[in-house]
């Protein structure tokens, strides 16, 4: 792919040869780029769809076609509804997987260079949803990973109060409803975070260096600790309320 020099233009030319559901991302510096949210799908409707065919198709739901003709069709496939050859349907969703690396995420917040070549996915995405997003049904609802909750938070925050959200929301949630004359007037400010907006490779050797040096008191914040083989009864304890912070201890 061609490179677009900075401060000029370039008119990009996608001329489809066949229906279908396609991919797109920008092909120049892609990893990155995906990562900015510029991928996505792109449809290709066949013309059948409007036209429908000489075979007894009719044109689709999609163009205006009667109630009781098929939502669309996949390709020109010239053939009768309710035979072999044809690609009616009635029902379309489409499945988008993506992948996420918080520490890119986190790099770009801070102006700080990220080195692709270290690249780890954090977050596998279904629509923009992990699990368990991926399970709950679409739509709003008092899910403070929609919005829906962002303005009562902010009602309860003082002046100068500040509401971080720490939910991942959907991919495509672009709307959130905030009174912009209180978010102004009581100087207040609303924030994204990810890993405590820390950077694991460099907060956690802190951490280890801190406990090394005897400045961060962890042991007695260990309520219970279990061998590897012991998994199973932490998940129990947990369950009967009788274990609060246990850790498996590795024998290294």
């Amino acid at each position: 792919s061609l490179a677009v020099p900075i401060g000029r233009d370039l008119t990009y030319f996608y001329r489809p040869h066949d229906a279908g559901t396609y991919m797109y991302h920008c092909h120049f510096e892609d990893v990155e780029h995906v990562q900015m949210g510029m991928t996505g799908l792109v449809f290709v409707r066949p013309a059948q769809n409007k036209t429908g065919n000489g075979a007894g198709a009719p044109v689709g739901r999609y163009n205006g076609g009667p109630t009781s003709a098929p939502l669309g069709y996949v390709y020109n496939d010239g053939a009768a509804l309710n035979t072999p050859l044809s690609t009616a349907y009635d029902r379309e969703y489409p499945v988008f997987l993506n992948e996420m690396w918080a520490m890119a995420h986190y790099n770009d917040a801070h102006i700080v260079a990220t080195d692709w070549s270290d690249y780890h996915a954090d977050y596998f995405l279904m629509n923009g949803r992990s699990y368990p997003d991926t399970l709950a049904p679409n739509g709003g609802g008092a899910n403070p990973a929609t919005g829906d909750l962002i303005a009562p938070a902010m009602a309860l925050a003082s002046k100068d109060g500040r509401v971080v959200t720490t939910a991942i929301a959907p991919f495509n949630q672009n709307q959130v409803e905030l009174n912009l004359f209180n978010f102004a007037m009581f100087n207040q400010a609303l924030l994204g975070t990810v890993f405590g907006s820390v950077s694991p490779r460099v907060q956690i050797p802190n951490l280890l260096r801190l406990y090394e040096a005897g400045m961060f008191e962890v042991d007695d914040l260990i309520t219970q600790e279990y061998s590897l083989d012991q998994v199973q009864d932490g998940y129990d304890d947990l369950a009967a309320g009788t274990n609060i912070r246990g850790i498996v201890a590795f024998d290294v």
